[in-house]
């Protein structure tokens, strides 16, 4: 089991419009903590950060579901 697992999800919304939209999201989990959290793909992001850098050292996130 890794400390991260990366996720993939579809989910609808409605925007100011009034339509429906079809949003897909991707993120990586950290399951080092509890609870786990979600870390958003985002270069700024210093836990993203540390996730490259995991990446990096040869390790692999468990696949999304």
């Amino acid at each position: 089991m890794a400390d991260y697992q990366l996720r993939k999800f579809t989910f609808n919304q409605v925007d100011k419009d009034g339509n429906d939209i079809t949003v897909d999201h991707e993120d990586i989990l950290d399951k080092r903590t509890t609870p786990n959290r979600a870390i958003p793909k985002d270069t700024n992001n210093t836990d993203y950060q540390e996730y490259l850098e995991w990446v990096a050292e040869g390790n692999t996130a468990d696949a999304a579901d």
